[in-house]
């Protein structure tokens, strides 16, 4: 995690001295972070922050960039996209940040980066899906792999083990339909059949229902996006 932040601040940075035009030439320099601390998806969120102060202490600590501290301007979306969208807005036309690093998840990332893109501040977000970055747009970034990588060595170690009738399932966020999509949309060129789709709320706790169906396909595998 700590390298991840690390790469994450250092494109960050680099980024700004390509898009940012001069701005904030003097004082700190001001990085947007956001990150779902709290939530359903503080398992991702709250050691993305902890690890970013962490890199940002070091990098201040050793004399900062040219001379320069950092400041880290972290915002707890807790997974929520209206959040999102409201705490860009804050960061962006309030806090004057050159750049913006996340946010957590893929659903957020999908609503802010147009609104990103529009203010011409560079986005990298830490989120997996595929669509953030497709269609390739000037300033949004992400550092993940692509979906497709995963459906397709998904797929590949299938082939190995001889299955080929498979269920899948998502839950109903930006990140699962995305998955869901990618695994569709290669299935074929494997000799995968899916034989069920399925998709859950996030904050569903019991999936037996779900799971129960996909049962009645006499499907092989499951695969859980």
């Amino acid at each position: 995690m700590k390298n991840f932040l690390t790469v994450l601040l250092i494109l960050t940075i680099m980024t700004t001295a390509l898009f940012a035009g001069g701005s904030q030439e003097e004082g700190a320099i001001k990085v947007g972070a956001l990150f779902a601390v709290t939530g359903g998806a503080s398992f991702l969120g709250a050691p993305e922050a902890k690890t970013a102060e962490m890199v940002v202490e070091e990098i201040n600590a050793a004399g900062g960039v040219n001379g320069r501290m950092i400041e880290l301007i972290i915002k707890d979306t807790a997974a929520n996209p209206e959040k999102a969208i409201s705490f860009t807005k804050q960061l962006i036309e309030e806090d004057k940040v050159v750049a913006i690093i996340g946010p957590s998840t893929s659903g957020e990332t999908m609503q802010i980066k147009d609104l990103c893109e529009s203010y011409k501040t560079p986005l990298i977000s830490a989120a997996a899906a595929e669509a953030i970055v497709d269609p390739v747009a000037s300033y949004v970034f992400k550092t993940p792999q692509k979906d497709s990588y995963v459906a397709k060595w998904i797929y590949s170690t299938m082939n190995k083990m001889g299955i080929s009738r498979i269920g899948i399932l998502g839950a109903n966020t930006g990140f699962g339909n995305a998955g869901l999509g990618q695994l569709e949309k290669y299935a074929s060129e494997f000799g995968i059949e899916i034989a069920a789709k399925e998709s859950y709320d996030k904050a569903a706790t019991d999936l037996t229902a779900v799971l129960t169906k996909l049962k009645g396909k006499n499907v092989e595998a499951v695969v859980n996006w």
